[in-house]
């Protein structure tokens, strides 16, 4: 097998895993985004519409270092590395 057809493979199975990847990603905001929206009825005129997909509970953006902070304390407590 050529050198140039191993590398075609290679890049065609790359771009085939990134579409894949893009499909579920699409799918899991859809999702988010829908539980968002059920969340926002519950919150009537307190929910804070944004274009963000992980908020607060009524809608307004979460701090970029939340998640990050909760993984270290989740860790931490069940003492995981």
């Amino acid at each position: 097998m050529s050198t140039g057809l191993i590398i075609l493979l290679i890049v065609t199975a790359i771009v085939v895993g990134i579409t894949i990847a893009l499909y579920f990603l699409g799918k899991k905001a859809e999702a988010k985004k829908a539980e968002q929206d059920e969340q926002a009825l519950k919150c009537g005129d307190k929910w804070v519409e944004t274009d963000r997909l992980y908020v607060k509970w009524n809608g307004e953006p979460m701090q970029n270092g939340t998640p990050y902070f909760w993984l270290g304390e989740f860790c931490e407590k069940h003492d995981l590395p």
